[in-house]
C-alpha cells in the first residue's frame, strides 16, 4: 500500500498503474482509507507528526530521491 501526502503524487502513481496508492489530500478522501488489512506501507511526503499519529510503528528504510536535484 502506498500513502501519499498530496493528490498529485497519488495521481501520478495511479496513472503509472499502481492502483494501491491512497491519499487523504483534498477530494481524495471520498475514495476512502487504505484497507485495514494492509500491514506494510510506503509513505511519501507525509510529515513525521502526521505519520506517527497514523501508525503504531514506522521505520524509515530509505529516503526518496528523484535524481534531478529538484526539491519536493
Amino acid at each position: 500500500m502506498i500513502l501519499t501526502g498530496r493528490h498529485g503524487e497519488r495521481g501520478s502513481l495511479s496513472r503509472s498503474g499502481l492502483t494501491n496508492a491512497y491519499s487523504g489530500h483534498n477530494q481524495l478522501r471520498k475514495y476512502g482509507p487504505p484497507p485495514g488489512s494492509a500491514t506494510v506501507a510506503s509513505v511519501l511526503n507525509i510529515g513525521a507528526r502526521i505519520r506517527d499519529a497514523q501508525f503504531s510503528a514506522c521505520e524509515q528504510k530509505a529516503p526518496f530521491d528523484n535524481g534531478t536535484g529538484a526539491g519536493d
